[in-house]
C-alpha cells in the first residue's frame, strides 16, 4: 500500500529559513513529540539533503520500546518538498 502524507502551517519566516530548518536531519528530533525518544544516529546529519540520502534513527513510539529506522530521501524539490521512503 502507498500511503501520501500531506500537512499545511502557517510559518512566520521566509522560505530560505523554513526550508533549510526543515529539511535538514538535525532537526528532525525539534519536531518529532518528545515522548517518541526521537534521536538521529547518522553521522552525516548535518549536510543538506539530498536524493539517495540516508538517516538513520531511533524512535520508541509504542511502549518505549526503541526501535532502529532508516529513512531514504529519494526526491527533493528544492524549497518545495522532499519524498522520504
Amino acid at each position: 500500500m502507498k500511503y501520501r502524507l500531506y500537512r499545511e502551517q502557517q510559518l512566520y519566516c521566509d522560505i530560505d529559513t523554513a526550508w533549510r530548518f526543515f529539511s535538514s536531519p538535525m532537526n528532525l528530533s525539534e519536531i518529532t513529540p518528545k515522548d517518541m525518544a526521537f534521536t538521529v544516529l547518522s553521522e552525516d546529519q548535518d549536510q543538506p539533503i539530498f536524493e539517495g540520502m540516508l538517516i538513520d534513527y531511533s524512535v520508541s513510539p509504542l511502549l518505549g520500546i526503541p526501535l532502529k529506522w532508516q529513512t531514504k530521501i529519494i526526491q527533493v524539490d528544492p524549497q518545495q518538498s522532499f519524498t522520504d521512503f
